[in-house]
């Protein structure tokens, strides 16, 4: 009796498939206090950059998760398969699987969507707690800094934002209500 088939590389090809996207997305995961420091200039912060960043660690995580349950699903019919399952082939049963396919993109599209203004909120809570004392040492406050939650809605679209309004905390106390929900503010 073998215990090992041709059968069981379906398996352990989307084990792989799953670590090479984790792998791939580290790239894009980064923590906020990485992103602050890949953005930093001699003085300050790109926000710019940091608004790219979040974008790109928010969807990456998003087409990890889409990933992560396809890889899933598929392991699981692979399994079923080779515990002896038995399916119908023809032409109904290959339109029935292309449209759920179909479905399922459309719902995940959707829910990615739907949850992605929050997502990016968090992270620009995030970045926005990361900062320097005056020597220029990080530090981690408990409360997101005003002034970078403005800059960075800014670039993420979030409303605009004058440059001349940046060094005033009643309004980028104001913007960060307003805009993004935020009520728990540190300014300078």
């Amino acid at each position: 009796m073998r215990f090992i088939s041709i059968d069981d590389m379906f398996t352990v090809g989307v084990a792989l498939d799953l670590l090479g996207g984790l792998l791939l997305g580290r790239g894009l995961l980064t923590s906020s206090r990485g992103m602050l420091n890949n953005a930093a200039l001699i003085i300050g912060a790109n926000p710019m950059q940091i608004a790219s960043s979040i974008e790109a660690k928010v969807d990456g995580w998003a087409g990890l998760t889409a990933l992560a349950v396809g890889f899933v699903l598929q392991a699981g019919g692979y399994a079923a398969i080779i515990g002896g399952a038995h399916i119908k082939t023809d032409t109904t049963r290959a339109l029935i699987s292309i449209l759920l396919a179909a479905i399922a993109a459309a719902i995940s599209w959707t829910i990615a969507a739907w949850t992605r203004r929050p997502r990016l909120i968090r992270q620009m809570i995030g970045v926005a707690k990361c900062g320097e004392d005056t020597d220029g040492n990080p530090i981690d406050g408990d409360l997101p800094s005003a002034r970078m939650l403005a800059l960075l809605g800014r670039n993420l679209k979030f409303g605009p934002f004058p440059d001349a309004d940046l060094e005033s905390p009643a309004r980028t106390v104001a913007y960060a209500h307003e805009r993004l929900g935020i009520t728990d503010v540190a300014t300078p």
